[in-house]
């Protein structure tokens, strides 16, 4: 159950000399998901859209090059707020390089926001693994906020005393908003499972 040292140190010497207040977004109730990869336009102020979530699968591509390039409000013609999902395949998570790859396209497309970082952090995986993946996601969300990105992290955790650790670094971080990546939990293995971690998680975010 012990993660990785190194991380572990690098968090604690964050969190000890923490002295920013992250920025908080004002966000409608609902947002639709839209994908970078499939160019949808919508008149969107019509159907009283304030805010979009952009996703993608990959932080390379034709389509990546355009909206750096555009611009994402000029790409997907809306000038509302737009913020940009960090929930990638966990190949792409785990490969070096994906994360300045992202942090590249956040400022360079103009996103308003960042929902982020995420990790792979599942129950059937070694805790060891888990742990230090959960505290990774915690480091790249500082490193989020430290590039003058306002940030929405994603709250995770495999079992309460993970998602306890990540309430606390998250509260000592001044974060005041999270959001929860729920297909992650509402397909764990079993019914059972998926509708105790989901209750969980939902139970810790109110602590918040």
């Amino acid at each position: 159950w012990i993660p990785n040292k190194q991380v572990m140190k690098e968090l604690d010497l964050i969190l000890g000399s923490w002295d920013r207040i992250p920025a908080t977004l004002k966000l409608p109730k609902f947002i639709p998901e839209v994908r970078l990869e499939n160019r949808f336009r919508c008149e969107w102020r019509k159907l009283d859209v304030q805010a979009l979530l952009a996703t993608f699968s990959n932080p390379e591509g034709e389509h990546i090059d355009r909206v750096k390039e555009d611009g994402v409000h000029n790409y997907l013609d809306f000038d509302g707020t737009i913020l940009l999902s960090s929930i990638l395949p966990d190949e792409i998570l785990m490969s070096d390089g994906s994360f300045d790859l992202t942090l590249d396209l956040l400022k360079k497309g103009g996103f308003d926001g960042v929902v982020g970082w995420d990790m792979p952090v599942y129950s059937d995986a070694p805790k060891a693994r888990s742990l230090t993946n959960l505290i990774a996601a915690a480091l790249s969300t500082v490193k989020l906020t430290k590039g003058g990105i306002p940030t929405i992290p994603l709250f995770k955790g495999s079992d309460e005393k993970e998602m306890e650790l990540d309430l606390q670094w998250l509260r000592r971080l001044g974060f005041g908003q999270v959001a929860l990546h729920a297909t992650e939990y509402i397909l764990s293995k079993g019914e059972d499972q998926a509708r105790e971690l989901m209750g969980m998680a939902l139970t810790k975010i109110r602590e918040l």
